[in-house]
């Protein structure tokens, strides 16, 4: 196994921190019949840019530079979308997240310092997704 590179960690802080997730907590398409949704969404969000943080935490630690990168246009389009079309999507994205997440955790060499690291990570991304499918 080899380490994972700066570049892979900057590719899952992206996923993590420009997620449809963050997106919907940022850019809520909330209507009265789903308020309900509106508070356990932000709180997944602020558990997800945990994992962010860390992951900057990582970077700088290494002296890289951290991009941060940017929503991708396909997002504009879910605006005002019914509460179930939305959860499909976030579930999606979420799972691209942790597949992501569990790539770079097989990858990193398990003598190294970051296996913890990256461990700790996935557990957040798999709990987040775990909390969005009960929702």
């Amino acid at each position: 196994m080899s380490a994972v590179t700066p570049s892979q960690v900057n590719e899952l802080l992206i996923a993590a921190g420009r997620s449809l997730l963050q997106y919907t907590a940022e850019a809520y398409p909330w209507s009265t019949a789903q308020k309900d949704l509106r508070e356990p969404i932000l709180a997944l969000a602020r558990q997800q840019q945990e994992s962010v943080r860390k992951l900057a935490h990582w970077l700088d630690d290494e002296g890289k530079i951290i991009h941060f990168g940017i929503y991708p246009v396909d997002y504009t389009s879910l605006h005002y979308v019914s509460v179930d079309f939305l959860k499909k999507h976030l579930i999606s994205n979420q799972t691209q997240v942790v597949e992501l997440a569990t790539f770079e955790y097989k990858e990193e060499d398990s003598e190294t310092a970051h296996h913890q690291y990256l461990a700790e990570i996935l557990a957040n991304e798999q709990a987040v997704l775990a909390s969005l499918k009960a929702l």
